[in-house]
């Protein structure tokens, strides 16, 4: 197909259209294909969410800490991993960090949908990244929050080893497991209303199931084996930690945490895809 762009000296468009292929197409390619728009959408979704609100991005920095503050309150007498661990302050705060991401990540992606009804049924692109700019959004609430980790790290003088590939790999994993849970939500919350009623409850039951405000080694022998297959957050958190702390990830968790973020990135935009094409006729 073959049509002249309006304006003059600009070159006729070309758009090819061509059969699928006989691999499962995710549509995750399109996340780099339409990355301005992908931006554009992420950067609406941050002006959105802090317009008219009286401490705009300071609640980014005020939901870990104030989470923080409550389980250091409750839980005090708890101590970190190890004896030459960080304090529990330090403890609980490294892992509500990408915890808070996490979870914000897939309460706005699976409203993204429904909120954006109004372009979907109107405009095509790929729908796929509705979702992926509802969670992209919040890179800017954990780099803030990062910061606040950082600033208080320091006036706690706790000692840092920062082994900046593994946090990198940590926040790598973040952001897959947080995608792959957000096109779920968003896939889920679409074919499925009722499931918006249950989501909150299911990601603060994730809290307490994933080793944020406790050690890995306080739970039962029996659930350690089972806990990176059936929550690859548990690896994020333990290996954000060990990355600034210097604390070895506990055997149970190992590696193959950073499968299953992948793994659900991938079953999570496949979710998605099964769903797309009727989007605008259900919503």
């Amino acid at each position: 197909m073959r049509g002249e762009t309006q304006g003059a000296g600009l070159p006729p468009e070309v758009v090819r259209i061509r059969p699928r292929g006989r691999g499962v197409d995710l549509g995750l390619d399109s996340l780099y294909s339409y990355r301005d728009l992908l931006f554009f959408l992420a950067w609406r979704d941050v002006k959105v969410r802090y317009s008219q609100t009286l401490l705009g991005a300071l609640w980014a920095v005020l939901q870990p800490l104030a989470a923080a503050a409550v389980f250091v309150a409750v839980f005090s007498r708890l101590s970190a991993p190890s004896s030459v661990g960080p304090p529990y302050s330090a403890f609980a705060l490294a892992g509500l960090v990408p915890w808070v991401f996490f979870a914000n990540a897939v309460l706005a992606g699976a409203n993204s949908i429904i909120v954006s009804a109004n372009i979907v049924t109107k405009v095509y692109f790929p729908r796929i990244l509705l979702p992926a700019a509802a969670a992209m959004a919040g890179l800017l609430d954990l780099l803030l929050s990062g910061l606040v980790l950082a600033g208080f790290l320091w006036w706690r003088g706790v000692d840092l080893s920062l082994d900046l590939p593994r946090i990198l790999v940590a926040l790598s994993a973040l952001v897959a497991v947080a995608l792959g849970s957000a096109f779920w939500a968003a896939a889920l919350n679409v074919r499925y209303r009722d499931f918006r009623h249950a989501l909150p409850f299911l990601v603060q039951l994730g809290l307490f199931a994933t080793p944020v405000i406790y050690p890995v080694a306080s739970l039962p022998a029996r659930y350690r084996s089972l806990l990176p297959v059936l929550n690859p957050m548990a690896g994020v958190v333990e290996s954000f930690r060990a990355g600034l702390f210097g604390t070895p990830i506990p055997a149970e968790v190992g590696g193959l945490w950073t499968a299953t973020c992948v793994l659900v990135l991938l079953t999570g935009a496949a979710a998605f895809r099964r769903v797309e094409h009727g989007l605008a006729d259900v919503i």
